[in-house]
């Protein structure tokens, strides 16, 4: 049997904690168990059509294994780049999509559904929020959009301004 196509979307093993946060901040479907075991790991990437990145040398040696990507880095932007450039992975389409929790894919909210919810200071000061629908967090663009923004740049500075 061939080996399966990227679809874009993900399971990460537990040893990617960050490299997981930092694919859903680009957008991407990315599930991630602190502790799970290799053959749980498998089936679930199977039955949800989902690639495994890990870096688990005995995982990648299971014969059931089908897409993966074998990460080589400790450091969780050298694995962010890694990724990026092996799978071609668009960094700006759908970046802070999703909410970085529990991966869910972000909703608008109306700026009355979020008042009492948010501090003060950003509900008078933000005029769009975004909501997760699972988890209830709430999200806005604030500061951190532009440490994000310049970490990205940073690590693929070939994107220039598009980002």
């Amino acid at each position: 049997m061939g080996s399966p196509s990227f679809n874009d979307r993900f399971i990460v093993d537990s040893m990617l904690g960050r490299l997981a946060r930092w694919l859903r901040i680009i957008g991407y479907d990315t599930t991630y168990y602190n502790n799970i075991r290799d053959d749980l790991l498998i089936e679930r990437s199977l039955s949800e059509d989902r690639w495994i990145v890990t870096r688990d040398t005995l995982l990648i040696k299971n014969r059931l294994l089908r897409g993966h990507t074998f990460i080589r880095d400790n450091d969780p932007m050298d694995q962010l780049r890694q990724i990026v450039g092996e799978l071609d992975l668009n960094i700006d389409k759908n970046l802070l999509t999703r909410c970085l929790e529990c991966n869910t894919r972000l909703t608008r909210a109306p700026r009355t559904d979020v008042f009492g919810v948010v501090p003060e200071y950003i509900y008078s000061a933000t005029r769009e929020f975004f909501l997760c629908l699972s988890c209830k967090r709430v999200y806005w663009k604030g500061s951190h959009i532009k440490r994000i923004r310049e970490m990205l740049m940073k690590v693929f500075p070939e994107r220039g301004e598009r980002l």
